[in-house]
């Protein structure tokens, strides 16, 4: 919840609306989660390759 509102806040020195979608921080946030499945399923292939 604390992040939502400084994204907010950032948009808003940004002059940017708040409805409207900031395109990078979503592709941050989808980067960090592949990033995170890439990692688990590299770990789980070496468990099965070992």
């Amino acid at each position: 919840m604390n992040n939502f509102t400084f994204t907010n806040n950032k948009c808003k020195d940004k002059n940017i609306s708040i409805n409207e979608i900031n395109p990078v921080e979503l592709f941050h946030f989808y980067f960090i989660i592949n990033v995170r499945l890439i990692v688990a399923f590299f770990k789980m292939a070496k468990m099965y390759v070992i």
